[in-house]
């Protein structure tokens, strides 16, 4: 089961079957270090994550996007 939030997928946030580790040992092999790759060759489901206001997948890899957070943290805490 593969993560959505906001139309996009979220590969890292899974659970995943014990029986394709054979696969995925195959595809490291094979030099596929992308989870996207990854997970385009098994048959998964999808959990979509409905609109809450902001995206519980936000990612923080600049100061803006720190800010961004801050942000969302101050207006999901106030009582």
């Amino acid at each position: 089961m593969l993560a959505e939030s906001y139309g996009r997928v979220h590969p890292v946030f899974s659970m995943w079957k014990l029986d394709i580790e054979v696969l995925l040992e195959e595809s490291l092999n094979n030099g596929i270090r992308k989870i996207d790759e990854f997970t385009k060759k098994i048959k998964t489901g999808v959990v979509n994550f409905p609109d809450i206001g902001y995206d519980p997948f936000f990612n923080v890899n600049t100061l803006e996007d720190l800010k961004k957070a801050e942000e969302i943290f101050l207006n999901t805490t106030k009582g």
